[in-house]
């Protein structure tokens, strides 16, 4: 699916540059960049010093320990699924494709068995994988980015994973707070999204030329907020 990809991105690329896959980008990357292009411009072209509160780096610490705890011990479910029907399960797992110069986190990989009315070709079709991002808000809505996120997760996990040849069809949202899996499902068109998007951010680098911001409403939860002039 990755070869479908590039080939769909050189065949629709007119100017490209030498070291543009010399630009590691990251899935995080492309989550600020949909939350609003300037937050990724500020962030990583230009690089300001912006330091998240330690309270909240050590919040998401707790969210994902505390949900590797509650796995070992789910009975009924496991973010959708039986446990029986489950086969392996990662967390925090780095993924990194030198092919997209991209590299990421998954908070947390599941291989589950698909069902038995489910026609397969063998045995490796017979196995699902599915990335699971975390969550912890107060409301339970899958906003834009976090689709694009499961999707270059997707992509990462296709190139990387160890079983080689497969493909993602969706992922998961959970969000901790309220105990809740969100299935999404994952098609080539948001592969080509990130791509597309990937091509994108490292046009910025090249031009060093500030986007133009989005939705005012979105600033005052904006780290960034203080170097950004408003002229939308």
């Amino acid at each position: 699916m990755v070869n479908e990809y590039l080939n769909f991105l050189e065949n629709n690329s007119s100017n490209s540059h030498e070291s543009d896959q010399k630009i590691i980008l990251t899935v995080n990357d492309l989550t600020q960049y949909f939350y609003c292009p300037r937050k990724f411009y500020f962030l990583r072209v230009l690089q300001v010093p912006v330091v998240a509160p330690s309270k909240m780096k050590l919040s998401a610490q707790r969210v994902h320990e505390q949900e590797a705890r509650r796995n070992k011990y789910r009975k009924k479910s496991i973010y959708g699924f039986d446990p029986d029907e489950i086969i392996t399960l990662q967390h925090d797992v780095p993924l990194f494709s030198a092919r997209l110069g991209l590299k990421g986190i998954a908070d947390v990989i599941i291989e589950v068995r698909r069902p038995l009315n489910v026609q397969v070709q063998n045995d490796l079709f017979s196995r699902q994988v599915i990335p699971v991002d975390i969550k912890y808000t107060d409301r339970c809505v899958v906003r834009r980015q976090w689709r694009i996120q499961l999707a270059a997760l997707a992509l990462l996990i296709e190139e990387d994973h160890v079983m080689g040849n497969i493909k993602i069809t969706q992922g998961i949202i959970h969000f901790s707070r309220q105990r809740t899996s969100v299935k999404v499902p994952i098609t080539t068109v948001d592969g080509k999204q990130v791509l597309e998007t990937l091509k994108k951010l490292r046009e910025l680098y090249h031009q060093e030329r500030m986007p133009k911001a989005v939705s005012s409403r979105k600033c005052s939860y904006c780290e960034v907020h203080r170097f950004c002039f408003r002229d939308l």
